[in-house]
């Protein structure tokens, strides 16, 4: 504190100075125009040039001592620090924060995928069904289905370099189940027990689920 409270005193000192000169130039001034009307011309133009002669000699001076002194380091030395203290901080939100939506999305693609393997092994191997429950499989794995890949996509725009191969694993293993589910007889009247594709599906949906839990 001491040694800040000295360079202040020094600041203040080198102000009250160039105030003092100022000063002294503006009675210059105005002894000028009290006597303008005696003086030749030639006086008046060395009175106007030492003036400002003075002038830039206080501008260059007060320039210099200010951007060399320790006064101004110090606040400098201080202001830097604060910019990359907050510049960190700034970066690691914004780095955590994209995180937590790289976590929560993948667990809301994994919560969906498994949900849909379920009722595609379901929709795929079971015939003794009501129509009433086959539709409503349908529509929810369609619906599903869409909302995953949604959430293949989100995640394929928050990941970086580093992971964005296997977001893009996740969107493909994804498309292909549900061109799996989806195609042949779904939603046909005759559709057929076929359980080559319950398997194949739960194959492609199961690698999802296991990409997406360690993305």
């Amino acid at each position: 504190m001491d040694c800040i409270d000295d360079l202040i005193a020094k600041a203040d000192s080198s102000i009250n100075n160039a105030k003092m000169q100022i000063d002294r130039l503006q009675d210059l001034l105005h002894e000028i125009r009290s006597t303008k009307m005696s003086l030749g011309g030639g006086d008046v133009e060395r009175h106007l040039e030492s003036i400002a002669k003075s002038v830039n000699e206080i501008a260059a001076s007060s320039l210099v001592s200010w951007w060399q002194s320790p006064l101004f380091l110090l606040l400098l030395g201080a202001f830097a620090a604060a910019l990359a203290a907050y510049l960190f901080n700034w970066m690691h939100w914004r780095y955590a924060r994209r995180e937590e939506k790289i976590d929560a999305t993948a667990r809301v693609l994994a919560a969906l995928l498994s949900e849909i393997e379920e009722l595609s092994i379901k929709y795929w191997s079971a015939s003794d069904v009501s129509s009433d429950e086959v539709i409503r499989q349908e529509i929810i794995i369609k619906s599903r289905f869409k909302l995953s890949i949604s959430c293949c996509q989100k995640l394929e725009s928050l990941s970086k370099k580093d992971r964005i191969n296997q977001a893009r694993r996740i969107t493909s293993l994804t498309t292909e189940a549900f061109d799996v589910v989806t195609g042949g007889r779904f939603e046909s009247k005759d559709r057929q027990v076929d359980k080559r594709v319950a398997a194949k599906s739960s194959t492609l949906l199961s690698a999802a689920i296991s990409f997406s839990s360690t993305i």
